[in-house]
């Protein structure tokens, strides 16, 4: 069409933040993983990324001790804690 300028699309950009929720089947364990990508520099990077198992804190107790000759018998001894993990990469 006459009189009409074309306008240049710019490229759809990928997202530089993920989100991935995993669950452990059988138990109420939630491991969350996220990673952050900031581009600094043209060939300077830096990307954060934090992981953590059993995120919501939630008890999880181990079977009781079945040993008859135990001082722990029929006592419970294990729980599962929560761990958070944060990392930081430089790349260049």
């Amino acid at each position: 069409m006459a009189g009409c300028a074309r306008v240049a699309e710019s490229p759809a950009r990928k997202p530089n933040f993920v989100f991935i929720l995993v669950d452990d089947l059988g138990w109420n364990d939630w491991a969350i993983s996220t990673i952050k990508r900031f581009q600094l520099a043209e060939r300077v990077r830096l990307e954060l990324r934090g992981e953590g198992t059993n995120f919501f804190n939630h008890p999880n107790f181990g079977g009781p001790s079945l040993s008859p000759t135990s001082t722990t018998f029929g006592q419970i001894t294990y729980s599962e804690t929560r761990t958070i993990n944060l990392q930081g990469q430089l790349q260049w």
